[in-house]
């Protein structure tokens, strides 16, 4: 029970934080990849949402084939989650260089952009494929730094907190599932009996 208000407490918490990054800032590297991780964060708290209201109501009206359900369902969000955290670090790992090729690969819009936010010209050098907002790369002020270390590091900081999440959203799943699957078991092997409605209807009458 309290496993499940905590997965309901999460839930939300994912979904409000993933709908406030995606109305922000849906792409990590602010138009230059198409990384998703706000909708990620999205769709992952909807999920745990949902479960945590499966769990609930199958553990306490002791239905097996909806709480094997929920078993399913939480054992492939773990999965997913363990997938996607493990990819991320990936990427971030390789950040620099996938920044870069979206910098080359950007409007002149998203540069000029870019470089106005951060006071910045180009990407690994001032005269590095730099938007027209700041003019011809002859004539650009050496002293004007490159705006690698910006976009890089307010990236990398983004992906290092989506990580971090991820690292304790698949533990908090994994003590879920380790705590989950014995009650299916003891809910599995006991046998409950219902009377029916006729039996019900004479032990009334006896009474």
């Amino acid at each position: 029970m309290v496993l499940s208000v905590l997965m309901m407490v999460l839930g939300a918490a994912g979904a409000i934080v993933g709908t406030a990054l995606v109305y922000r800032s849906p792409d990590i590297g602010q138009g230059l990849t198409n990384v998703p991780l706000p909708v990620a964060v999205l769709v992952f708290g909807v999920i745990m949402f949902f479960l945590s209201f499966l769990g609930t109501w199958s553990s306490m009206h002791h239905r097996k084939r909806e709480f094997a359900v929920f078993l399913l369902l939480t054992a492939l969000t773990f999965a997913a989650v363990v997938s996607v955290t493990i990819t991320a670090k990936w990427y971030q790992d390789r950040l620099r260089d996938k920044l870069q090729a979206g910098w080359h690969k950007s409007s002149d819009g998203t540069r000029s952009n870019l470089q106005n936010i951060h006071n910045c010209c180009g990407f690994l050098t001032n005269q590095d494929y730099p938007g027209s907002s700041c003019g011809p790369a002859q004539n650009i002020n050496p002293a004007i730094p490159p705006c690698v270390e910006y976009i890089v590091d307010r990236a990398r900081d983004k992906m290092s907190l989506f990580i971090i999440t991820g690292v304790v959203v698949s533990s908090f799943l994994g003590v879920v599932l380790g705590t989950a699957i014995p009650f299916f078991n003891i809910l599995n092997s006991s046998k409950v009996y219902k009377p029916s409605a006729g039996a019900a209807a004479q032990a009334q009458a006896r009474g």
